[in-house]
């Protein structure tokens, strides 16, 4: 199980979700489904005519699940293929051709990566959720 140090929110649901998933499909990364409406741009986002349906894109996180051996095919095989682009496994496993099956993940598993996410962090830190929100 690989997972980042800039998501210190993971949750015991989300890495219990990502064992059940990997025991039935021999991978799993934890995911999330867009509920933005996301639009594709040629020029550096200064318009687009094109919209990529919500429903079929989801944003991955971390904990990427993979046995050992697998994990270490993937960088030799890319090392081989001068494949140096990818800064996640899972797209590195896509590139190889292989199937990126989905976990469960969370908003709150929330990377931190600019001063906006500290600021969600420190939010997430100091809220109690309600019993009344399922």
């Amino acid at each position: 199980m690989v997972h980042d140090g800039n998501r210190c929110m993971v949750s015991d649901e989300i890495i219990s979700n990502s064992i059940a998933a990997f025991n039935m499909y021999g991978s799993a990364v934890a995911s999330v489904p867009c509920v933005e409406a996301v639009f594709r741009s040629s020029d550096n986002g200064l318009s687009s005519t094109i919209s990529i349906p919500r429903e079929q894109l989801y944003r991955t996180q971390t904990p990427h699940t993979y046995t050992l051996e697998k994990l270490l095919w993937a960088h030799n095989e890319a090392k081989q293929r001068g494949i140096t682009n990818t800064a996640a496994s899972c797209v590195l496993m896509q590139e190889l051709g292989e199937t990126v099956y989905f976990s469960k993940g969370s908003e709150e598993n929330l990377k931190i990566t600019t001063v906006d996410d500290m600021m969600i962090f420190k939010a997430l830190l100091h809220t109690k959720k309600d019993s009344w929100l399922k």
